[in-house]
Order: C-alpha cells, then sequence, then structure tokens
C-alpha cells in the first residue's frame, strides 16, 4: 500500500512547493496545489464540480495533466 498524507494546515506556500516538486503524482481538488503541480510540470489529477469543464483552462499545454468534471 502507498501511503496517504495529508499536509493541510501544517505547511507554509514555500514548504508545500518544496513537498510537490517531489510527487509523482498530486490528486486535490480545485485550489492552489493543483496549480502549483502545473506550474512545475508534474502530474496531477484535479477533483472538481459540479462546474462547467467547458469554462476550464490549462495553464500548460504539456499533456500531463488530465482535468475531468465529475459533476
Amino acid at each position: 500500500d502507498l501511503p496517504v498524507i495529508s499536509l493541510a494546515d501544517k505547511t507554509s506556500v514555500k514548504q508545500l512547493l518544496a513537498v510537490i516538486s517531489h510527487c509523482d503524482l498530486l490528486i486535490g481538488n480545485d485550489t492552489g496545489p493543483i496549480h502549483m503541480a502545473s506550474a512545475l510540470d508534474k502530474p496531477a489529477i484535479c477533483i472538481w464540480g459540479p462546474s462547467f469543464i467547458q469554462r476550464a483552462r490549462l495553464r500548460h499545454e504539456t499533456g500531463i495533466n488530465i482535468w475531468k468534471n465529475f459533476g
């Protein structure tokens, strides 16, 4: 089993960037950490909704981030 680690309310923004830089994959909701992963060219799964997926736009078009609306 792979460990699941929650760092909610335990890190500064700078520390969170450092943690994300070491991730193989980030799974989160539509908040800052997902955008940080994109900026660092890290694979990310963003869980969000209900919303209009047509309004979403990726910052980078590297092909490593897939956005899916489950709403």
